[in-house]
């Protein structure tokens, strides 16, 4: 048995609406890019931490859900209040 290659060359025409929409979304890519490096600096410190405070970390249960365990955690908030609702 003999196996013939073929060389051959194949160009994929894109159509002018497919340009067009990789345009724009190269564009917006790019602008986003901007626009996300010129975060405000007030912004930023809504994140600040100690990171040296403990968390307290609590555990009240663990459920087993096939090959996933679920366990219920309590931390302790910088501030004081419940974690979860924010305060």
């Amino acid at each position: 048995m003999m196996c013939v290659r073929h060389s051959c060359e194949v160009r994929y025409q894109r159509s002018p609406e497919v340009l067009l929409r990789r345009a724009v979304v190269a564009i917006f890519l790019f602008a986003s890019n901007l626009f996300a490096q010129s975060v405000d600096a007030a912004l930023l410190h809504h994140f600040d931490y100690d990171q040296k405070a403990p968390l307290d970390i609590q555990e009240s249960g663990v459920e087993q859900r096939g090959d996933v365990a679920m366990h219920d955690i309590s931390y302790a908030s910088p501030k004081g209040g419940d974690p979860s609702q924010g305060g």
